[in-house]
């Protein structure tokens, strides 16, 4: 994981689905293969759980895989890192506040936005330090491709309370369910025979 600093920030917009973030010029690394970063966007609550339990927010680095750099090998064609994030009054993110620092400027979709300048040194310390769950997985969002290789980082970033209720207002609910792994009972569907079952 290695983006370069944005001293003059990014791109900060509102696509009506989520707040995304255009950075670019980054790389990241894995199983030898090398994928360049495309943006980076937010999902309210988390999508993933550690021991069952949602996070209040995630944020998603999208990367896709170099052509150039990896003519000799094949693999997934994206990987994504996904940083769960909680809040914390006490000791807040200064990413996080530099993503979400003109937040009021995107509350309309369509709308756009420059954050204040990026510097991901607190992201690439986070990972150097935390456990990160590795999977094949799909993307969340459409077309939902799958042979994603994800990589979600155990330890949380934190967010201060009134910045997260800001950008839930804006976001609202927008993740995708937890998704069973392949061949596994298909939770909904079971509760939806369950309910069909018990009543009259």
């Amino acid at each position: 994981f290695d983006v370069p600093a944005h001293p003059d920030g990014a791109v900060f917009e509102n696509l009506g689905s989520t707040l995304e973030v255009v950075a670019q010029n980054g790389m990241l690394t894995r199983d030898g293969r090398v994928y360049a970063l495309k943006q980076f966007h937010f999902h309210t609550p988390s999508e993933h759980r550690v021991d069952s339990e949602y996070f209040p927010m995630e944020v998603h680095f999208v990367f896709e895989a170099d052509e150039e750099a990896n003519k000799n090998s094949t693999g997934p064609a994206a990987s994504v890192v996904g940083f769960l994030i909680e809040v914390d009054n006490a000791a807040p993110s200064p990413f996080l506040a530099n993503v979400f620092a003109h937040l009021d400027e995107v509350a309309e979709p369509g709308s756009h936005a420059e954050t204040q300048g990026l510097d991901f040194c607190e992201l690439k310390d986070l990972l150097a330090r935390s456990d990160v769950y590795q999977y094949s997985g799909s993307l969340t969002t459409p077309p939902c491709t799958e042979g994603i290789a994800w990589n979600v980082v155990a330890e949380p970033l934190t967010v201060d309370d009134v910045t997260f209720r800001a950008a839930k207002r804006v976001m609202k609910f927008n993740s995708r369910y937890t998704q069973n792994v392949p061949g596994q009972k298909n939770l909904l569907d079971h509760s939806r025979v369950m309910l069909n079952a018990m009543s009259p």
